[in-house]
Parts: structure tokens; C-alpha cells; sequence
């Protein structure tokens, strides 16, 4: 068990269900409240696979993939982390859609976005099947306790294991 990444950021619980997923579906999609590390875990999880990152956030990109999501996703290859997909829709969805059913490779698309975006029927529909959806919330309570654990103990030192998962334990976040 890891406490931080190579990056030095705080691993995720989430991250090693949405890893798994990748090996066994074509498409994740990390969903969840504004800042709570959607993007930030999708890249960590890109950056495994060399998947490319597109944002929906940039105004040309956006254009251009609502005009032709078909020729969007083809020409930025795979794998492919789409961020923000909701500020597109179901045109984009459909699409991805067409590339999965045509190739069964799991770990295609990541794609994150916001909670509600998936409450349209539609749009979760398409992709059943085809998609593991894994919910991203703010911090845990186990996280958090790790966090300030991390942060008390002298930086130069890697935390102990056994240590960690102490803190973790007593928080509930760890079995």
C-alpha cells in the first residue's frame, strides 16, 4: 500500500477500483462534484496507459467535437481521456458509442463529468454495458486522516506501512 504517488499526491481510493475497471471495460467514466479530483485522477490513470487528454472546457476542441464527434475521436486516437463531456453530450457519447462497439479493447475511453450529466436517460443507456462508472467524492474521512498524518511527519522520511495503515484503520479506511 502506497500513501502518495510518484507525483507526490495523496492516492485515491477510487484510483484502484477505476484501474481495475480499465482492464476489464472499454470506457470509465469518473463522476462526481466540482472539485473533488475528477481530472486529476483521470490523468494519473492516462498517464499508465499514454492515453491522450482532451479537455471539453476549451472552446475549439468543444466546436469541433459537438460538430463531429465520429472524426473527433479518431483523429486524437486511443486511449483517450475526454474531461468534461457533459459540456458536449450525448453526440459525443453516441460516438464514443460507435468506436467501443466496434473494437472490445477495455481501456479505450476516460471520460469525467459531472454527476447530473449522467442522470439523462439516454445518454447512461448508450453506453450499458460498455462502461464502468466510478463516483468520485471529496476526500474520506480516512483520506483526510492520512493527509494530516502525512503532513505532521518530517518530509525528508517515506512513511512507514504498518504506520499507515494504522492511521487508516482507525478511520475506517482500511480492512
Amino acid at each position: 500500500m502506497t500513501s502518495e504517488d510518484k507525483s507526490g499526491l495523496l492516492s485515491r481510493r477510487a484510483m484502484t477500483i477505476a484501474a481495475e475497471s480499465l482492464g476489464a471495460f472499454r470506457v470509465l467514466m469518473v463522476h462526481g462534484a466540482r472539485q473533488s479530483g475528477k481530472t486529476t485522477l483521470a490523468r494519473q490513470l492516462g498517464q499508465e496507459l499514454g492515453a491522450t487528454h482532451v479537455s471539453l472546457d476549451n472552446e475549439d476542441d468543444r466546436a469541433v467535437a459537438a460538430a463531429d464527434g465520429r472524426t473527433f475521436l479518431e483523429a486524437l486516437g486511443k486511449p483517450l481521456i475526454i474531461d468534461e463531456i457533459q459540456r458536449v453530450g450525448e453526440s459525443l457519447v453516441l460516438a464514443v458509442k460507435v468506436v467501443v462497439d466496434n473494437d472490445n479493447t477495455p481501456g479505450q475511453f476516460i471520460l469525467t463529468g459531472s454527476t447530473n450529466f449522467l442522470t439523462v436517460p439516454t445518454i447512461s443507456e448508450s453506453l450499458a454495458g460498455r462502461v464502468h462508472i466510478v463516483t468520485l467524492w471529496p476526500f474520506s474521512q480516512g483520506e483526510l486522516a492520512l493527509c494530516r498524518w502525512l503532513s505532521s511527519r518530517p518530509r525528508h522520511g517515506r512513511a512507514d506501512a504498518t504506520a499507515v495503515v494504522r492511521v487508516l484503520r482507525r478511520h475506517g479506511a482500511a480492512s
